[in-house]
């Protein structure tokens, strides 16, 4: 399978978030390893879950202007950064994992 290093995306989501699901699923299937995501929605946003349990992602980089939902499960084991920014979190337990020793 062809492997690709680096993946960036930066874009206004509007109605068709289904074509931005499918670029970042398909980065995930091609082991991308780096991962820089700048989405400004005007509704919620809800990343695939694949960006969540990747065996080759070492740095993730989540822009957002709206509400980030994790899902119950993350699996990142090669993860090194994480990079955060303009992200509302809910108070609901999601960011748990990320807290955890």
């Amino acid at each position: 399978m062809h492997q690709t290093s680096r993946t960036s995306l930066s874009c206004r989501v509007f109605f068709n978030t289904s074509c931005i699901h499918s670029w970042i699923s398909s980065a995930i299937m091609h082991n991308v390893q780096t991962l820089d995501l700048c989405l400004f929605a005007d509704d919620s946003f809800v990343h695939p879950s694949s960006v969540f349990c990747s065996q080759t992602l070492t740095s993730l980089k989540l822009q957002m202007n709206c509400v980030l939902e994790f899902p119950t499960v993350i699996y990142l084991p090669y993860l090194k950064t994480l990079h955060l920014s303009l992200a509302t979190f809910v108070n609901d337990g999601s960011t748990q994992p990320w807290t955890r020793n």
